[in-house]
């Protein structure tokens, strides 16, 4: 017996208790099973994303070098760009002016 506040009850008089907290672990054994079917669909789409992406890129490349060369056929004077596209600089140029929006925003002129 367990006495709390000037109550007794008894471990075995308690199987509701004991029945709610095994749906709470199911519930939560649920979540997590979830959760991992959640993030393995994302890991997969993310692997699919990125080769798209890529298969674009040499797409786009492959283009690229068709039009300047029928360019080049043509007697047109077309110039290859010197460097590639960088997207982490476009990412961090982006991001820059976000912050400068976002502090006009809060403070405009």
């Amino acid at each position: 017996m367990v006495t709390l506040s000037n109550r007794s009850c008894s471990v075995f008089e308690s199987p509701s208790a004991t029945n709610e907290q095994d749906i709470g672990v199911r519930e939560i054994t649920k979540a997590i099973h979830q959760l991992q079917n959640t993030s393995g669909q994302l890991n997969v789409l993310s692997d699919e994303t990125l080769k798209s992406a890529l298969s674009s890129l040499e797409n786009t490349e492959a283009q690229s070098k068709e039009l300047f060369g029928f360019g080049s056929g043509m007697k047109i004077d077309i110039k290859l760009p010197e460097q590639t596209f960088d997207l982490n600089l476009a990412i961090s140029a982006h991001l820059d002016w976000k912050m400068k929006l976002s502090r006009y925003l809060s403070n405009p002129d």
